[in-house]
């Protein structure tokens, strides 16, 4: 995470919950009434969230009732193949994680696993009930009536083991490029949520695109799962340089 990124994610904790935060060790949760998490997540990480979610809706039909919501402050961008945890687990206790000092500023360690790990066990991690992924941006090349088409594609995902009270998934990605000032330009986003107790839910945002220059891309995945009357959102990243069409 850029240094500049720490003072913001700190400076809008400490807004939100009235304390003061150091820009040395940056919480990596935070706790909100689920009226103001979209607001939250947008004013973080400048991440849309789509309509259609609960986040943006938590009182539509078709999402459980909430009584809050955990938004994990991502520690990272990276190019990797890296699933993100982000729902906690009971404890050894069997007591539900908690917020430290009552603050509403959770000290819960976010973790990070191999993908091959991961495909290879199912296992999302010590400690978390999901896990979330942003792939790397790529090139997909189509056959249209108009021609040929070049698109670059990025997909996330949601993933939840089973038995542990998951009831609602959601994934939002959103196809990102980078301006000349270093900052990312939304160019698609693609949505998808369900009623499920655990598995994998996926969405893969596209765009159509044609430069022969290089140019950085990046998927920004965005989940959000229900287990046991609070909501849970997972952020995760992955940027690629690339050509349109692909010229490797």
């Amino acid at each position: 995470m850029t240094l500049w990124r720490v003072a913001v994610v700190c400076v809008a904790v400490g807004l939100l919950v009235g304390s003061t935060v150091s820009t040395a060790a940056p919480p990596r949760t935070i706790s909100v009434a689920p009226t103001k998490a979209a607001e939250v997540l947008e004013q973080l990480w400048g991440v849309q969230v789509p309509p259609q979610s609960c986040l943006a809706n938590p009182d539509a039909p078709k999402c459980p009732a909430v009584s809050r919501i955990v938004i994990t402050v991502p520690r990272e961008e990276s190019d990797d193949e890296e699933w993100t945890g982000f729902v906690p687990l009971e404890d050894a206790a069997g007591a539900a994680a908690t917020s430290s000092g009552g603050s509403g500023v959770s000290m819960l360690a976010s973790m990070r696993v191999s993908s091959s790990a991961y495909l290879a066990t199912h296992g999302i991690g010590p400690g978390f009930a999901c896990a979330t992924i942003g792939h790397q941006p790529r090139n997909v090349i189509y056959q249209s009536s108009q021609g040929v088409n070049y698109t670059v594609h990025g997909k996330s995902e949601n993933s939840c083991k089973f038995g542990v009270g998951v009831t609602y998934m959601e994934i939002t990605s959103s196809l990102q490029r980078k301006r000349s000032d270093g900052t990312w330009q939304n160019m698609a986003s693609d949505f998808s949520g369900a009623n499920k107790l655990g598995g994998d839910i996926a969405a893969d945002a596209a765009f159509d695109c044609n430069h022969n220059a290089a140019k950085t891309y990046r998927t920004a995945a965005l989940a959000y799962t229900f287990k046991s009357e609070v909501g849970y959102t997972g952020d995760d990243y992955a940027s690629r340089s690339l050509t349109c069409p692909d010229s490797g």
